[in-house]
């Protein structure tokens, strides 16, 4: 049974059993942020790209209800995880999206043990070809998606998760993907 923790008076899931228990908690709110060390909801960071750089591999980062934008290409460590702080099955409460400036690929996941869950990743403005693209420049085993939305909003070219290698020496495996909706 997963323990609790209390965000901002509601309370939420605490770290799944996969990720490093003595990895870091980190906040990120873009309405009530003030980039004080985002240890507690009270010090939380305003974008998630301050939080990025702020944690290392086994770190979790708990994202507060909002509409966060990427001006680069996001690129996690291995065994990090990013939850929304409430978490409703296909209904996130945190958006992730971008500006016309990044094309590509939103997300780059080159790294194992990755876990992301009650993110809505939209495509925005961006001029993206993948959301996220896993085990593009390294193989990955195991990386979990769970209550997300991958939206490419009208682009039809736009793919959701790209899990594949021209070479199938990076195929990921071990890739979990319940209960998302593309």
């Amino acid at each position: 049974m997963a323990s609790k923790i209390k965000y901002d008076r509601r309370e939420v899931n605490a770290l799944p059993i996969s990720v490093n228990p003595f990895g870091k908690r980190v906040f990120v709110d873009a309405t009530n942020g003030n980039n004080a060390g985002g240890l507690t909801p009270q010090t939380a960071y305003l974008t998630i790209q301050l939080g990025l750089a702020d944690m290392e591999a086994g770190d979790e980062m708990v994202i507060a209800p909002g509409t966060y934008t990427l001006t680069a290409t996001f690129t996690p460590l291995a065994n990090q995880t990013f939850r929304a702080a409430v978490v409703r099955a296909n209904f996130p409460t945190v958006t992730i999206t971008s500006t016309s400036a990044l094309t590509g690929d939103m997300i780059t996941v080159d790294v194992s043990g990755l876990y992301f869950e009650g993110i809505q990743f939209l495509a925005g403005d961006a001029n993206l070809a993948t959301l996220v693209d896993i085990a593009d420049g390294g193989p990955v085993n195991g990386c979990g998606f769970e209550s997300c939305v991958f939206n490419g909003a009208d682009k039809t070219s736009v793919v959701g998760i790209q899990a594949d290698d021209s070479t199938a020496t990076n195929f990921p495996t071990g890739l979990v993907v319940n209960n998302c909706l593309f």
